[in-house]
């Protein structure tokens, strides 16, 4: 069976009950080409993938090599841009409510549980509430599915401060909900930076 883009289009309650049945038929044995932009679902249920890039197959190979350990430039550049979403804050007006939505999609593409995404909305909350300033600040998720953790980054420009530091003068109740949902905190000064790392374990 052939299927283009078997998800385009559909009204979102529609999509998990196609890529049910797409399951089903693979389970069952059925050979399927299906072409996609659902990368999450194609790692999941493909045997043999491949990478499409200007009308000609750049790379091809077994989920494990194409969405893992891509050989080619091209491809690796194209599998970091899928599990990693940047936010760019400007000013203290941002759209929290819009960030919120892209974490939402960034939770979603990569099947993240429920608790975790929420988990994330409320750290970037209170990370960029601890700020001294919102003129500058990156955000950065990248989501890691061998090890099942996501690591955001928060980098602001500014004098050198760690805000998650205890006793930094910052709000203190939010530094313990940071640290309380978070395995590992690190700071770092990069050039006229501060960037906190954050590790977040994702729940099953």
């Amino acid at each position: 069976i052939l299927f283009d883009e078997p998800t385009s289009a559909l009204d979102p309650t529609m999509v998990s009950e196609v890529l049910a049945v797409i399951r089903n038929l693979a389970r069952d044995g059925m050979t399927m080409v299906i072409v996609t932009h659902e990368m999450a679902f194609a790692e999941a249920i493909s045997t043999r993938v491949f990478y499409m890039d200007g009308g000609e197959i750049h790379e091809e190979g077994p989920p494990a090599v194409i969405f893992g350990q891509p050989r080619r430039p091209l491809t690796q550049a194209f599998i970091r841009r899928i599990r990693r979403l940047t936010l760019q804050i400007t000013n203290d007006a941002y759209d929290l409510y819009a960030l919120n939505a892209e974490i939402e999609r960034f939770g979603a593409r990569h099947v993240l549980a429920p608790r975790t995404t929420e988990d994330l909305l409320s750290l970037v909350e209170e990370l960029l509430a601890l700020q001294p300033s919102r003129a500058d600040v990156r955000l950065e998720l990248a989501y890691a599915e061998r090890d099942g953790r996501v690591e955001l980054v928060c980098s602001a420009r500014g004098e050198p401060t760690d805000v998650l530091a205890p006793g930094s003068g910052a709000d203190d109740l939010a530094i313990r909900l940071i640290r309380g949902r978070t395995e590992e905190v690190r700071y770092a000064r990069e050039g006229e930076r501060n960037v906190n790392t954050l590790l977040v374990r994702a729940a099953r």
